[in-house]
């Protein structure tokens, strides 16, 4: 595996292929004092010291051994970038253009624009991006969640392209949701759409959907919820115990998941306007 230099070296063994002639404006070369003429030829029809002197030139080679994968695609983006790259911006090359044009859709949308609260650095680092690909890894049937870390939203973001049906279909689900969320939301909401509620907060307004909650009633029990979360409000939440450390693993997520979903239906169980059944991921 060449991590950089791939195109150079494709070049010098194409040329010592006869795949194509030196330009026309190659200068001669000199090698022991005596000038060669090589504009325009192909590796073949070179002066045998010239075909020599190419051969025999050694090329400084860096070699990796016991690499993992994780540091040979950190590597490839450090030598072709000057920077490196979040595992979100690694992933869009995997998607491929047709998919993280329909990713940035929903990054465009008026939710994330105005509504959503993630701070300048995240936005550099396209954690925008990767809050909507946790949203549907948590809600892909076919796909079996492991956890929701940069790593493993990167290897989703290879399922794409052989499951294009099943992840069109999720695209389409969550734009449904952001556009409750921006009826529920007359201004930024700075705690449930911050980049670490963000996923949670998506999967529960699927429960409000199928419920036929009204986005506005939605806005209330967000006020409830973010008090309960202070250990203020009526209505009780365990949510903060599947936090900390570890909570982008599967149980602990899931768990998030299931204790905001559990809070709203508890609160909406205790009104007449719904009829709330509970249910868990």
């Amino acid at each position: 595996f060449v991590l950089d230099g791939k195109q150079r070296l494709t070049s010098i063994i194409e040329y010592l292929n006869d795949e194509y002639p030196l330009h026309m404006e190659t200068p001669s070369a000199e090698i022991e004092e005596e000038e060669h003429e090589i504009a325009g030829k192909l590796f073949s029809e070179l002066d045998e010291s010239v075909q020599d002197q190419i051969t025999s030139y050694m090329l400084l080679i860096y070699k990796l051994d016991d690499t993992t994968d994780e540091q040979i695609e950190d590597l490839f983006y450090r030598l072709n970038n000057g920077t490196p790259l979040t595992k979100q911006q690694k992933g869009k090359a995997k998607m491929g253009t047709d998919w993280a044009n329909k990713i940035k859709g929903l990054v465009n949308h008026p939710l994330m624009q105005e509504k959503a609260s993630f701070t300048k650095l995240q936005l550099r680092k396209a954690d925008n991006e990767t809050a909507i690909l946790q949203t549907m890894m948590l809600l892909d049937p076919e796909h079996s969640l492991k956890s929701i870390s940069s790593n493993d939203v990167f290897k989703y973001t290879q399922e794409f392209k052989s499951d294009k049906e099943n992840k069109a279909s999720l695209v389409q689900e969550i734009e449904k949701i952001m556009d409750y969320l921006n009826k529920a939301f007359d201004n930024k909401e700075t705690v449930l759409l911050k980049k670490v509620h963000f996923p949670m907060t998506l999967l529960t307004v699927t429960r409000a959907l199928e419920l036929n909650i009204d986005p506005l009633d939605f806005s209330d029990w967000s006020a409830e919820f973010k008090n309960a979360l202070k250990e203020k409000g009526d209505t009780t939440t365990d949510y903060k115990e599947f936090s900390g450390a570890g909570s982008v693993k599967r149980e602990k997520t899931i768990g998030r998941v299931n204790s905001m979903k559990k809070h709203f239906e508890e609160y909406f169980s205790q009104t007449n306007i719904y009829n709330v059944e509970k249910q868990e991921v």
